[in-house]
C-alpha cells in the first residue's frame, strides 16, 4: 500500500529484506535493515566482546577502549588506513550496529540521482547496478560483501570498487538476449557480476566454501577480483547461498562452491569446474541459469528432434525444492524438473527451500505454443462470476445448474448456441447431461477467458467436449493437459474420459491452433451494420453516441445487452426506471451523449475484448479523452491502462502544455502513480 503511488519496475528479496525500484529512479527497501542512526535504533555496543570477557563500557577505561577500538579498526578497514582514537571508536560502533525491523518501505540512502537498472539481494546485503556501469551496495559487510575494501556495514549504498578499467555489464546497454538479472547475482554473503568490456566475472565477499572460485588461499575478499581461470566471454552468472554458476558464450557451464550444491571436485580445488552434462558437443544448449539455497538450475534446449526446452536441477534437496519428485537428499546428476505440461518456463526464482516459476501460459490446459496469453476482458470475468444477470442455465450430470450468457455462447461457440432451448420466461437452457460439472465449468471459463484450469481427469473429458463443439484451440490444449510423458521420452500416456491412463503416441509439440478470442468478442460491440454471430435482436442494444458539442461526430454501436449491464452507468439506463429503459424496450435503441464519441466507442470495444491497444492512443489529447470516458463509466481497469500509457508518454517526453494537461488530469482523477512521476520530473528539472 505504501508503494501504491509508484510505477514499480523491479523487485528483489533477500532472506529478511526486500527492495523495489520505481520508474524515475526511486528505490525503496523494507524488512530487517540497518538503522539509519544508532540513536534511532537505541542500540549500544555489545556488552562483552568475544575473547575479551570484560564489559566494554563498564570494565574498561577510556584509554583501554581506544586501544581495543583501534585494534578492531585495523581489522575492519584497509591496513594502510590509520584512524585516530575517536575515528576508531566510531568505526567500532558502526560495526556493532545490527539490523532492526523496518515495516514500511523507506527510500534507499545513497542512490539519489542514480537510475537503478538491476538489483540483487543476499542474506543481509544488497547490490544494485546503475546506468553507466557502476555498482552500489549496502548492508552487512563482515565478509567484505559490499566490495568497498572494508568490513564495515553501511546503511547507505556505497560504490563497489570494481577492478580498474571494468564496468558492470548490468548497468550498460544489453548486448544479448539475456536479462539484466543474469548479469549480477548475490549469494548469502558473496556477490558475482559480469564486467565489461571483456565479459569477465568479478567476485567478492565470503569464499570459505570456494564460491569465489579463487583457490584455497582466498577465504574472503573485500575487493572484487576477476576469476582469471574462467577467461572472457561470460554471458550469465547465478549465485546460491554458497555456490556460483557461470555460463559462457560457448555454452560452457561452470560451477564452484559448496560440495552439497555443486558436487564434483570444485569443493576440493576451490576453483571453477566444467559441468559436463551440458554443452554444444552433447546436444544440450543452456539458455538460462538459476541458483538458490543449495540448488542449481539450467534451462536447456536440445538438439535432438521433438525434445522440448527443459529445466534441469541438481544439488541438495532437503525440502524437495529441486522439483524432481525424488526423495533423496543429494542429487548430484542434473536431470529434468517435473514441470506442468502447460507451457515453457519464462522465469524462475529459487529460494533456500522453495522455488517459484512463471510459465508463459495462463492456464494448466493451454500450452504456450497454442497462441499468446489472452488479454482477457476484466468485465467478461466479472460477467462470468455473476455481476451481470445470466440468461442461460447449463444442466450437467450434477444437480445444480451452471450459468452463462447467450451472447458469449453465440460469439465463441455457435455449435453450442444452436442447442439452446428457450424457456417460457424468455431465458435459455443448454442440456449437457452426459458431462460432469467440472468439465463444463472449465469450458465456460475458456469461452469467457480463453484459458481454464482443469485436472487431467476433467481435461480428458473437456477434450471430448471441445472436439464436439468445434473448439480446436481448446481441444489442443486439453489434449496436452491430459497427457504425460516419461523422462526417457520413449513413452507417453493419455488420460481418457473414463479416468484410466492409456499408452499413446506422444503428441507433437509443433501443433499450433491460433486463439480467436479477440475476433470472437469483438462481435459483442460493433458498428450497428455489422451483425455477425448467431444472435437475436433482444440480446443487443443499439447505442447512438452523440457529441455534447452538437457536432456531427457521432457513433452508432451494437452492444451486447449483458455486457452493458455489467457497467453501473448503463445498468441504470437500461433497468433503473429511466426514460431510456422505456425507449429501449420499444425500439431496442438508446441515445447517450459524450464529449468524445470516438473515445466512448473505444472504451466499449475494450470492454468486450480486453484489448489494451484500443486504449493506447498516439496523442495526449486522445488519451485524455479516453480517460474522461473510462472514468465516467467507472471502468477502473481502463483508467489504469490509460494512466500507464500516459506515464510511458511522459517518460518519452511531451511539451509543457501537454504535461500541464496530464498533471491536471492526474490531480482531478487521483492518479497517484502519474502524479508521483510528474513530481519527480519537476524535481529533476529544478536540479
Amino acid at each position: 500500500e505504501a508503494l501504491q503511488p509508484w510505477f514499480l519496475e523491479q523487485v528483489a528479496c533477500g532472506w529478511q529484506h526486500s527492495l523495489a525500484v520505481a520508474r524515475g529512479g526511486c528505490t525503496f527497501e523494507w524488512g530487517l535493515l540497518l538503522p539509519e542512526s544508532a540513536q534511532a535504533s537505541g542500540q549500544t555496543f555489545a556488552s562483552k566482546r568475544q575473547g575479551l570477557g570484560r564489559d566494554f563500557e563498564v570494565d574498561l577505561n577510556e584509554h583501554q577502549r581506544r586501544i581495543i577500538a583501534l585494534s578492531w579498526s585495523l581489522y575492519l578497514n584497509k591496513d594502510d588506513e590509520e584512524l585516530d582514537g575517536d575515528e576508531a571508536l566510531a568505526a567500532l560502533e558502526k560495526h556493532e550496529r545490527r539490523r532492526c525491523k523496518v515495516p514500511l518501505p523507506r527510500a534507499c540512502l545513497g542512490l539519489d540521482g542514480l537510475q537503478v537498472v538491476a538489483v540483487a539481494c543476499g542474506f543481509a546485503h544488497t547490490v544494485v547496478a546503475v546506468v553507466g556501469g557502476q555498482l552500489m551496495a549496502s548492508g552487512y559487510n563482515e565478509k567484505g560483501q559490499l566490495g568497498n575494501g572494508t568490513r564495515l556495514p553501511s546503511v547507505e549504498f556505497t560504490p563497489v570498487k570494481l577492478p580498474e578499467g571494468s564496468l558492470a555489464s548490468a548497468g550498460l546497454p544489453l548486448e544479448s538476449a539475456a536479462p539484466r538479472g543474469s548479469l549480477l547475482a548475490c549469494g548469502a554473503n558473496h556477490t558475482a557480476a559480469i564486467t565489461s568490456p571483456e565479459g569477465r566475472v568479478a567476485v567478492w565477499g565470503m569464499g570459505t566454501f570456494g564460491q569465489l572460485g579463487l583457490g584455497h588461499q582466498t577465504k574472503e575478499n573485500q575487493l572484487p577480483r576477476h576469476v582469471i581461470s574462467l577467461g572472457t566471454g561470460i554471458s550469465q552468472v547465478a549465485c546460491g547461498d554458497h555456490h556460483t554458476l557461470v555460463l559462457t558464450l560457448k555454452d560452457h557451464l561452470f560451477t564452484f562452491g559448496h560440495r552439497d550444491a555443486v558436487f564434483g571436485s570444485s569443493h576440493d580445488s576451490r576453483r571453477p569446474e566444467r559441468q559436463g552434462t551440458f554443452g554444444i558437443e552433447v546436444g544440450r544448449r543452456v539458455k538460462r541459469i538459476f541458483a538458490g539455497g543449495m540448488g542449481s538450475f539450467a534451462l536447456v534446449d536440445h538438439d535432438e528432434a521433438n525434445l522440448p526446452t527443459m529445466l534441469y536441477s541438481w544439488g541438495y534437496n532437503q525440502r524437495h525444492q529441486l522439483g524432481r519428485g525424488n526423495m533423496e537428499l543429494e542429487l548430484s546428476r542434473p536431470l529434468p524438473v517435473s514441470l506442468p505440461p502447460c507451457g515453457q518456463l519464462l522465469d524462475l526464482a529459487p529460494g533456500a527451500f522453495h522455488c517459484v516459476g512463471i510459465l508463459d501460459s495462463t492456464s494448466t490446459v493451454l500450452p504456450a505454443n497454442l497462441g499468446s496469453p489472452p488479454a482477457r476482458s476484466p468485465t467478461l470475468l466479472r460477467m462470468l462470476r455473476g455481476t451481470s444477470a445470466y440468461d442461460v442455465a447449463v444442466h450437467t450430470r450434477a444437480t445444480e445448474a451452471l450459468h452463462c450468457h447467450r451472447c458469449v455462447l453465440a460469439a465463441r461457440c455457435p455449435a453450442l448456441a444452436q442447442k439452446l432451448l428457450r424457456r417460457s420466461d424468455g431465458t435459455w437452457e443448454l442440456e449437457l447431461p452426459q458431462h460432469s460439472s467440472e468439465s463444463v465449468a472449465a469450458l465456460l471459463e475458456y469461452l469467457y477467458c480463453d484459458s481454464c484450469v482443469a485436472d487431467p481427469r476433467a481435461a480428458a473429458e473437456l477434450r471430448v467436449l471441445a472436439e464436439a463443439a468445434g473448439l480446436l484451440h481448446l481441444e489442443s490444449g486439453a489434449a496436452f493437459a491430459s497427457q504425460t510423458q516419461s523422462a526417457t521420452v520413449e513413452e507417453a500416456w493419455t488420460r481418457v474420459s473414463l479416468g484410466r491412463w492409456v499408452k499413446a503416441p506422444a503428441r507433437s509439440a509443433d501443433v499450433t491452433t491460433a486463439s480467436t478470442l479477440m475476433e470472437d468478442m469483438a462481435t459483442l460491440a460493433t458498428v450497428s451494420e455489422d451483425q455477425r454471430g448467431n444472435v437475436e435482436a433482444s440480446d443487443f442494444v443499439e447505442l447512438l453516441i452523440e457529441s455534447t458539442g452538437g457536432g456531427s461526430d457521432s457513433r452508432r454501436l451494437r452492444v451486447a445487452r449483458s455486457l452493458l449491464l455489467a457497467v453501473d452507468f448503463f445498468s441504470a439506463l437500461l433497468e433503473g426506471g429511466f426514460s431510456e429503459e422505456e425507449q429501449v424496450s420499444r425500439s431496442g435503441r438508446v441515445v447517450v451523449s459524450s464529449e468524445d464519441p470516438a473515445a466512448l466507442s473505444l472504451c466499449l470495444q475494450w470492454l468486450a475484448t480486453g484489448n489494451r491497444e484500443l486504449l493506447v492512443a498516439q496523442t495526449v489529447e486522445e488519451l485524455l479523452a479516453i480517460l474522461v470516458e473510462a472514468h465516467r463509466l467507472g471502468l477502473t481497469d481502463a483508467v489504469k491502462v490509460v494512466e500507464l500509457a500516459m506515464g510511458n508518454m511522459l517518460a518519452r517526453g511531451v511539451g509543457e502544455e501537454q504535461a500541464a494537461a496530464i498533471a491536471y488530469a492526474a490531480d482531478l482523477y487521483d492518479l497517484c502513480k502519474l502524479a508521483t512521476q510528474l513530481q519527480l520530473g519537476r524535481r529533476a528539472c529544478e536540479e
